[in-house]
């Protein structure tokens, strides 16, 4: 190494590590919602003016004739028809999209910031929500009360649902959802809007709370890390790894 080549100090790694966690989630944005919701708001339109052609179509006599005592409308009315509950079909897919895409985002972020704060995690191993939860369990972070959470893990359950067909029993418990055999894209979207704003709220506490797990220390926690070495180290042991501690900073 050359004399006037400059080299990392420890304190200088530790502002980078503590700089990367904060300037990650900065980047967290739906980029997904916007493309999608202009095909929906068209869809939506599409749909107001075929009932509204249907509703002249059937008010016009023309249009209209009986036989055998049955009331027949033009084939064009029916045409309408089909027409709209294709694009019904079109709107709850839009909307399951959003819902699916939301919580894959979402976890990529959890992931991206475990492995930013945590290098010698195996993040391949959080396949499941689970495992997440127990990361954190394990870590003394607790997720679970963040502000939000309860609609973080019901977009986790929608998302499951559409995904794999399972926890239909645990969407039952969605208010959206509850008491309904079937549902259209109007149950999605109205999913949707309650909880859209939350998976930037949520990974921007799990960040802070990843910072605050490898980069605080109070005198609990100091007291607590203390005692965990005294249990497995004797006195000498204990002295000579404070002067190797010591020793990272110079």
């Amino acid at each position: 190494m050359e004399d006037n080549e400059y080299r990392l100090t420890i304190d200088d790694e530790r502002e980078f590590n503590q700089m990367h966690i904060d300037a990650f989630v900065l980047d967290f944005k739906n980029d997904f919602d916007y493309p999608v919701d202009q095909i929906i708001l068209k869809h939506k339109k599409s749909i107001v003016d075929l009932r509204d052609s249907i509703t002249k179509l059937e008010s016009n006599p023309e249009n209209r004739y009986e036989e055998d005592g049955i009331v027949y409308t033009s084939t064009e009315v029916g045409r309408h028809f089909q027409e709209i509950e294709f694009l019904e079909d079109e709107l709850f897919a839009l909307s399951e999209m959003k819902i699916i895409y939301a919580y894959k985002q979402l976890e990529y972020y959890i992931k991206r910031l475990i492995t930013i704060g945590y290098e010698r995690e195996a993040v391949k191993r959080f396949t499941r929500w689970e495992n997440l939860m127990e990361f954190f369990k394990a870590k003394k972070i607790p997720i679970k009360e963040i502000v939000g959470y309860q609609e973080i893990n019901q977009l986790r359950i929608v998302n499951n649902y559409f995904k794999h067909y399972e926890s239909a029993s645990e969407l039952k418990a969605i208010p959206e959802f509850s008491n309904k055999e079937y549902f259209s894209y109007s149950e999605l979207e109205l999913f949707y809007d309650r909880i859209e704003k939350y998976p930037e709220l949520f990974i921007n506490s799990v960040s802070t709370m990843i910072y605050d797990n490898l980069y605080k220390f109070d005198n609990q926690r100091l007291d607590e890390m203390a005692e965990s070495f005294a249990l497995r180290m004797d006195k000498e042991t204990a002295k000579a790894f404070s002067e190797q501690l010591l020793k990272q900073y110079e």
